[in-house]
């Protein structure tokens, strides 16, 4: 992926055609917004070129932007010849806004930086919730160099805590799609759901509740893979390179801190947008006893670190630096939760009742359910 629209095969070019033209950006913008996320994600995938699942096939894969001004989407497929992972051109202009509207408030990250009062007074004038105000014709671009002219932070330390949020959920959205990939997960879609791709708006709106299981389930263990491939696995994988680690490291610590975040506040764009998408009240906490598919993923990023460390043989200081990097983000989110209404949902993370409301049966498979569905994705692994 170049930006380039001349450089994507001819598969790609087919497989896109039902979601939109190609878009093209020139050099400057790709290395602004996009290759940082890209080259991330790649180092991992590459390393899947060419391995093959039970059923003889052989991974590859091809990613891109296109051009579509619906609610921001990505979405993996599979053409019969490679995988084929598209992001709307959408989402990073929402999500660039977002994250800027986010550090312009003075109730997040309160001791990082100053919230200056011109940030305070212009975007107490924004009547859509951050993400949403391009969306809603309140804030004008021509480019998406006029998000930062027009709502970045002032305050240079807060501003690229903002960047680096962006940056960070930009990767978490490609690894998701690429753990939707190499666990097959596209493949169980086609063979059992009848789509070529995995587009979670589209499954969803199905009539069986297996079927809205099955799939949540899906979503939630790409969630994970994404989370773990830019936590844990990044730390872990810079132990074993010559890295000094400190623990005692307040920046190293905050880093780590922000990628965790990142998932969280992913999911509080998600959360957003499904009330954009519903007309629903974005104020409303009781609204997510209804619609708990966001807040569990919110939930999911944020503890998920944490069990994970327990997958590897990491010592007892890395251990320690997720472990911080994790309370840090959970005190940051719970007191979003009680200071500002469009974060209430956070609140779910200090109720007793959390898991078996969030995570409530009617929600999620039973244990046969889960072991059939993972017995029938086995075959599909590029693992």
């Amino acid at each position: 992926m170049t930006g380039k629209a001349e450089n994507y095969s001819s598969d790609f070019i087919t497989f896109s055609k039902d979601y939109g033209k190609i878009f093209s950006c020139d050099d400057t913008v790709y290395e602004k917004y996009l290759k940082p996320s890209v080259s991330f994600a790649l180092k991992n995938w590459n390393n899947y070129i060419g391995k093959e699942n039970s059923l003889g096939l052989k991974f590859d894969f091809e990613l891109g932007i296109v051009e579509n001004k619906s609610l921001p989407n990505a979405i993996c497929g599979f053409n019969g010849h490679k995988h084929i992972i598209l992001m709307y051109h959408t989402f990073p202009i929402f999500l660039l806004e977002f994250f800027y509207r986010l550090l312009c408030n003075e109730r997040v990250l309160k001791h990082k930086g100053n919230t200056l009062d011109y940030d305070k007074k212009f975007h107490s004038h924004l009547k859509s919730p951050p993400g949403f105000s391009i969306l809603s014709g309140e804030v004008q671009i021509k480019h998406i160099d006029d998000i930062s002219n027009k709502l970045a932070p002032l305050c240079a330390i807060r501003k690229e805590i903002a960047d680096k949020l962006y940056h960070y959920a930009m990767v978490l959205i490609w690894e998701h799609e690429f753990a939707h990939a190499i666990n097959g997960h596209v493949h169980f879609v086609q063979n059992n759901l009848s789509s070529n791709s995995l587009n979670e708006k589209y499954l969803n709106s199905s009539n069986l509740l297996n079927v809205n299981r099955a799939i949540s389930y899906i979503e939630m263990s790409a969630d994970k893979g994404a989370s773990f491939n830019l936590v844990v696995g990044d730390l872990y994988k810079k132990s074993k390179t010559a890295f000094e680690i400190i623990s005692n490291s307040e920046e190293f610590i905050f880093d780590y801190s922000l990628k965790i975040l990142a998932g969280s506040f992913l999911s509080l764009f998600w959360m957003l947008s499904d009330v954009v998408d519903s007309n629903g009240d974005f104020k409303s906490i009781d609204y997510w006893t209804d619609h708990p598919s966001s807040l569990a993923r919110a939930i999911n990023f944020t503890l998920s670190p944490i069990t994970q460390c327990e997958s590897l043989p990491l010592d007892e200081e890395l251990k320690y630096i997720v472990k911080k990097a994790t309370e840090f983000c959970y005190v940051e989110l719970i007191n979003l939760g009680n200071d500002w209404g469009i974060c209430r949902p956070f609140n779910w993370l200090n109720r007793k009742d959390m898991f078996s409301k969030v995570f409530h049966e009617k929600h999620r498979l039973s244990n046969i359910e889960t072991e059939e569905l993972i017995s029938k994705l086995k075959k599909y692994r590029y693992i």
